[in-house]
């Protein structure tokens, strides 16, 4: 499913569970934990850092706006990935959101999303996508929640072979 949401005024502050804080990724020192969580969240190890190391390498990335949730432990609770589709555009979008299933349903990446709308409007971004599963319900409520309106269904098949 593809979602947008366009940003005519500053969208809310997100508010955090309590213990749990939000700054961007430290790539020097978390990149295998992000990737972890990304493989936690998915329930796959199909997520590589080479893959991650791809993301961070594109003209769209922007480092302050990979954003992490931290939880009162330390490690990284959830991710999420802003950007700008192009250099001093007005498109932009925060996907991939992932939480660790320790901490689903506690508001996480509705608080990660909800940081990098904040973000990406003040850098002038007025138009805002992501997409999700549309096995991902939870996902599809949060998008709902935070206004954002569904423009595109795909259908995807797939089979197991051993």
């Amino acid at each position: 499913l593809s979602y947008e949401l366009a940003l005519s005024r500053m969208p809310e502050l997100p508010m955090l569970p309590e213990g749990f804080n939000l700054r961007p990724l430290r790539p020097e020192s978390e990149l295998e934990e992000v990737v972890a969580l990304h493989r936690a969240a998915h329930g796959t190890d199909n997520f590589t850092l080479e893959e991650r190391l791809a993301i961070m390498g594109t003209p769209e990335y922007l480092a302050h706006l990979d954003l992490v949730a931290v939880a009162p432990d330390g490690t990284l609770a959830g991710n999420c990935i802003c950007g700008v589709s192009e250099p001093g555009g007005v498109d932009g979008y925060t996907d991939p959101v992932v939480v660790h299933p320790r901490h689903q349903r506690k508001g996480l990446a509705r608080t990660l999303i909800q940081a990098g709308l904040v973000e990406l409007y003040r850098r002038g971004v007025r138009l805002v996508r992501f997409g999700t599963s549309s096995e991902n319900t939870a996902m599809q409520h949060v998008a709902e929640a935070l206004g954002f309106t569904c423009v595109a269904r795909r259908s995807w098949y797939s089979k197991h072979i051993d």
